[in-house]
Formats: structure tokens, sequence, C-alpha cells
């Protein structure tokens, strides 16, 4: 015995056919769009990330020299004839760079230093580069620049957070 289909389903049935053949492949093109989209977001995002971590290295290095720079330069001629504690720019520029030099941040290359010194305050400025993970081979991506500054000071007591009035000019470091 042979069942007949009503024609109410067969037209159903062959609507539904035709738009799925119709349909069929529509979102495919638009997934390897989608996944090249999150691949470069992703990308972008370690960059970023890689920048922060570049610019947070350098400023540790740049307040270790710092340190390192106001605690080697003080002058202990001045402090032992007449009791007043007195950084030598000197003395402060030497200690810097060679504290710079024997931290050898891995990744971060620094490209400038510069010291300014204003009583017992020691200012270092510095500038480095970082490469990036992802396109390292395209021009202006693969090198990240950075930049910072940090302040140490020398002081026998409380010393308020707003430094010195006027940093003098900044003197360029040769390392």
């Amino acid at each position: 015995m042979k069942l007949l289909s009503s024609p109410s389903t067969r037209s159903s049935e062959g609507v539904a056919s035709r738009r799925s053949r119709v349909e069929v492949g529509s979102v495919l093109a638009l997934v390897p769009a989608g996944f090249l989209i999150l691949i470069v977001l992703a990308a972008l995002a370690i960059n970023t990330a890689v920048a922060y971590r570049a610019r947070q290295q350098l400023h540790d290095v740049l307040l270790a020299a710092a340190n390192d720079g106001a605690s080697a330069g003080l002058s202990g001629t001045s402090f032992y004839a007449n009791g007043v504690l007195e950084l030598a720019p000197g003395l402060v520029d030497k200690q810097v760079c060679a504290s710079v030099s024997a931290q050898g941040a891995p990744g971060l290359v620094v490209q400038a230093l510069s010291v300014s010194v204003a009583g017992l305050w020691v200012e270092v400025t510095g500038r480095a580069v970082a490469h990036g993970i992802f396109a390292q081979g395209v021009p202006g991506l693969g090198r990240i620049e950075v930049s910072s500054t940090a302040v140490a000071v020398v002081a026998e007591g409380p010393v308020s957070s707003t430094g010195p009035a006027v940093f003098g000019p900044a003197q360029a470091l040769a390392c």
C-alpha cells in the first residue's frame, strides 16, 4: 500500500529544500574573515602588552640607576669638611651609566639617557626600543619605542613628593 502525501506537505517540503540549498555555505565565507579579525586583534593585544612591559622595565632600570647615582654621587669632601650633603654631578653621571649597563634589561635596548641634578634630587630620563612579537616585517609596527623618567632623592628626613621647583638642564649621557 502506497501513501500519498497531501499537496500542502509537498509544497512546504519543496520550499524548505530550496531554501536550504540556496543558503548552504553563506556563513562559510564569513568564518575565515572572523578568524582573521580575531588573529589581528590578538596580535595587537600582545604587542600592546609588550609595549607596556617595556615601559615598566625601562622605568625600573631608570629608577635603580637614579638611586645608584644619588647614593654614589654624594660628595664626601663637602660632607666631612662642612657637614653638608651635596651631590657631585660627575659622580652621578658615571654611576648612572654603570648602573644601566650592568642591569642589561633583556629585550630592551636603551638608546638615550639624560641626567639632571637639582640639590639632592636626581632625575634620570631615558628612551629605549623593544621589539614587538608580531608585525616585525612591517615598518613601524615591529619597533616599539618607550620613554620614562625616574627621580631619586637623598635626604636626612621626610621629603615632600613634589620635588624641587625646577631641575636644571638635563645632561645627555654617552654610556
